[in-house]
């Protein structure tokens, strides 16, 4: 099925490192709201956010990408997660 759908086994890091990072601002933007927002005590994980930034992009990559082919798989992301 995920062939029929041109569904691929793997994604070009870089590109799974941003894609990350934006997924994770728009998430804590729908629980906190905009970002450039005065902080508050319910916004306790908002520490996060610097080190989702492009300074950090390459690290999060390495993470990910510990055999260093430049891609990210279901397996390698499981095996991070675990």
């Amino acid at each position: 099925m995920l062939l029929s759908q041109r569904w691929k086994r793997n994604v070009d890091a870089s590109r799974f490192a941003t894609t990350l990072r934006d997924h994770l601002k728009d998430k804590m933007e729908s629980v906190y709201g905009p970002l450039e927002a005065p902080t508050s005590s319910s916004r306790r994980d908002e520490w996060t956010n610097e080190f989702i930034e492009l300074l950090y992009l390459q690290r999060i990559k390495e993470a990910f990408d510990e055999d260093g082919s430049g891609y990210v798989t279901v397996r390698k992301v499981n095996t991070f997660t675990d």
